[in-house]
């Protein structure tokens, strides 16, 4: 039995991925300013599944959808959608 790469792994999940990445553009238009918790808590309340909600944000931001704001207050990063 040969072991397949972790690249065709992560090639064959990339729509769970691009779909997880819209569901958390719903939760962050829905409630702009969450925290990364507060997504993930948002998130886990509304679909009832929990993904890697930090590494999907982190793709959004990357992709210019969504921008970070330190808060001054708490100091924790605050998602925002970006509008065009």
């Amino acid at each position: 039995m040969t072991q397949q790469p972790a690249l065709t792994d992560f090639d064959k999940r990339q729509a769970d991925f691009a779909r997880v990445r819209a569901l958390i553009m719903k939760v962050v238009v829905a409630e702009p300013g969450l925290s990364r918790a507060g997504v993930e808590f948002r998130f886990i309340t509304k679909y009832a599944f929990k993904p890697l909600v930090d590494n999907r944000l982190r793709e959004l931001v990357r992709l210019g959808w969504v921008e970070e704001c330190k808060s001054e207050e708490d100091g924790l990063l605050h998602y925002y959608a970006k509008e065009e």
